[in-house]
């Protein structure tokens, strides 16, 4: 198997984990980062899982991703959010 062949085929739904310290506004600035980058975006589509002591939470959703290109954008975008630690 060549490591550049594709293995997603495009358009798609993509799950997306994001890992953060847990502080006030950021679920918003998720949506608001996912919402920018998928204007078919629905916010009933978000799920979040706070760590046992809060200190930590991981918000989870659903991209429709157009291209490899498409989630390599909104990977940055993520990553440039006070508090992400991972974007899965």
């Amino acid at each position: 198997m060549k490591i550049s062949e594709q293995t997603i085929s495009f358009p798609c739904d993509y799950p997306i984990k994001v890992l953060c310290g847990n502080r006030p506004g950021l679920s918003k600035e998720i949506v608001e980062c996912a919402s920018k980058h998928d204007l078919s975006f629905k916010e009933s589509s978000v799920s979040e899982k706070m760590s046992q002591k809060k200190n930590y939470v991981s918000v989870s959703f659903i991209l429709r991703a157009l291209s490899e290109n498409h989630i390599k954008d909104l990977y940055l975008d993520l990553k440039k959010i006070e508090s992400v630690k991972l974007v899965l």
